[in-house]
């Protein structure tokens, strides 16, 4: 008998007794015809229990299949990292304008979510330039642009707010985009004032 004449609930009681999902995903390259099974399988593994890592893996290095495949099998948009950090976070913070455009429209997506040092989604594009992605961000309903982090490791920089990054950095154009918010405090002070 060869592995393809198997049923698939036997490939599945079989990935149930393999320990790692490094595992999993070596026994589903091993046989086309099951790839797709043991790949949701393997993804609602990883949801349930290492915390949607290929979510956010996905977001951070721009592979939209994989975070489909991800939410499909039981992945939250609202997982998050040691840091922190949900999907959205990364995708923003690795610039990837599709991804975030992607994940923007899973519903649950929270667009003023903070991690562990207040920053939203927000803070990186507006701090690295991403024009394009701040401006998607801006349009989103309920955007709040004026969210100062706090960051304990690195008091230089604690209280900065998106618009004091853009400033800080040159980026004449976010600056713009965000003070045409109407929702940003102009007057606002950071550990450097």
């Amino acid at each position: 008998m060869v592995l393809s004449d198997l049923p698939e609930e036997l490939v599945l009681y079989i990935a149930d007794f393999l320990d790692t999902e490094k595992d999993v995903l070596a026994f589903a390259q091993l046989n086309r015809h099951f790839q797709n099974t043991l790949i949701s399988y393997l993804c609602r593994r990883n949801a349930k229990n290492s915390g949607a890592s290929a979510l956010l893996w996905a977001a951070e290095n721009d592979q939209e299949s994989t975070a489909q495949q991800a939410l499909a099998n039981g992945a939250t948009v609202s997982a998050t990292n040691r840091r922190g950090e949900t999907p959205l976070h990364l995708a923003t913070q690795a610039g990837h304008l599709s991804m975030t455009r992607f994940l923007l429209n899973v519903q649950g997506v929270d667009v003023n979510c903070q991690n562990k040092y207040h920053q939203t989604p927000l803070t990186a594009p507006a701090r690295d330039g991403h024009e394009a992605l701040v401006e998607l961000l801006l349009h989103q309903p309920g955007i709040e642009p004026d969210v100062s982090e706090r960051i304990r490791i690195r008091p230089r920089v604690n209280g900065q707010t998106p618009l004091s990054y853009a400033a800080m950095n040159g980026h004449v154009n976010i600056v713009r985009a965000l003070l045409a918010t109407g929702r940003v405090n102009v007057e606002s002070r950071d550990t450097r004032d």
